[in-house]
């Protein structure tokens, strides 16, 4: 048995929906196909064969190049895979070969996260067209967040149709050593409570939630400093805010951290801490959150609001604190876990043993097997 992904969103693109399918990909029990317009290289050590495809130029608005559909087709035929899976509703102009292959036997089904969900319901023209099109006929709707659950029922998707599929940790990322002290002191962290931020430096993210709160804490706790790992459109504004409240000596901007690297980046940190807020986008809101996994994995309790998938993540008081994005709310979180060292410990334990228990790949990867009916191949 075998399964064709094809997605627009695949590493070595950063993120978490490209981290969420190449990971899937890697733990599917079965041999798996991934055909992508991203650009990068087709050698490939995860155990999965990838097939990149340019797609810069289109034929008419919101549609593929001959092209892509045709090294699509071309894979379809040639693997005769009995389970399709589209990894984006922005690839639903690429569902016509998915429903063809239905003819033949293959079930096909589509990725939900949140934001593009959200905007379905506004999609018009020939995009909109094939977007309402590809959740109707998908034989499954995978969605990562209850919330995003809910949100596919709200736009009219079939419930019968819908399966939540939270992301995972892999469990090298559970494995790896301790690296709290190596890390500290190759950063000049010292003894000082570190807070740190992994993410898209983007305004959904609440980076510039946590500086605030930084700068209401620097004179009652001087000791206080601010990892931020990813980079982005709002680096520059960030940068210079954190330089305008006066704290820039306390805020570091470490920029892409290589995957292997990243477990001890969480180990260096005392509490993770990721705010994500409201925009100017409704449509921008947080489908669940990988890095609250990858915090918890390393044993980092964290601080989060309660928007979108978030509270799936983290469980308000048993591994982290829920509470709104703003500086007072965050800043009076960031005193509590700073000043009662007990709760961080048991918290961040606790939300290791959640992870263990429930949110490895190999355990997500057997739920994917057992709704696309690949059950036998355990």
């Amino acid at each position: 048995m075998s399964v064709l992904l094809f997605t627009e969103n695949f590493a070595p693109l950063p993120g978490g929906i490209a981290r969420f399918l190449h990971e899937l990909c890697v733990h599917i029990p079965c041999h798996v196909e991934v055909v992508t317009t991203v650009a990068g290289s087709n050698a490939n050590e995860s155990g999965y064969h990838i097939t990149r495809v340019c797609s810069s130029s289109r034929i008419i608005r919101g549609l593929p190049t001959l092209q892509v559909w045709a090294r699509l087709a071309a894979a379809l035929i040639r693997h005769k895979p009995e389970v399709c899976l589209l990894g984006h509703a922005h690839d639903a102009q690429l569902a016509l070969p998915f429903r063809l292959a239905k003819l033949f036997g293959t079930h096909y089904g589509i990725m939900a996260y949140a934001m593009e969900v959200r905007h379905l319901s506004e999609v018009s023209g020939v995009r909109g067209m094939l977007s309402d099109a590809v959740y109707r006929h998908a034989d499954f709707v995978l969605a990562v967040s209850h919330f995003t659950r809910d949100l596919l029922e709200k736009t009219g998707v079939d419930p019968s149709k819908i399966h939540v599929l939270q992301p995972g940790v892999s469990p090298e990322f559970l494995r790896t050593p301790d690296a709290r002290d190596t890390t500290r002191r190759e950063l000049g962290l010292g003894g000082n409570f570190v807070l740190g931020t992994v993410a898209r430096l983007a305004r959904r993210k609440g980076h510039e939630v946590v500086l605030r709160s930084l700068a209401r804490l620097v004179r009652s706790e001087p000791d206080v400093r601010y990892l931020i790992v990813g980079d982005g459109a709002e680096r520059r504004r960030l940068q210079r805010l954190s330089e305008k409240l006066g704290i820039s000596n306390l805020v570091r901007f470490l920029g892409h951290v290589d995957a292997a690297q990243l477990p001890g980046i969480y180990d260096a940190m005392d509490v993770f801490v990721m705010p994500s807020q409201p925009t100017e986008n409704p449509y921008d809101v947080e489908g669940f959150g990988i890095v609250f996994l990858e915090a918890a994995a390393r044993s980092t309790p964290s601080i989060a609001s309660p928007v979108g998938g978030v509270p799936e993540a983290v469980v308000d008081g048993e591994t982290g604190l829920l509470v709104p994005p703003t500086p007072e709310a965050v800043s009076d979180a960031i005193i509590r876990l700073k000043q009662d060292e007990q709760m961080r410990s048991d918290m961040g334990r606790r939300a290791c043993d959640r992870v263990n228990a429930e949110f490895t790949w190999p355990v997500v990867a057997q739920r994917f097997a057992n709704i696309a009916g690949l059950s036998d191949m355990r």
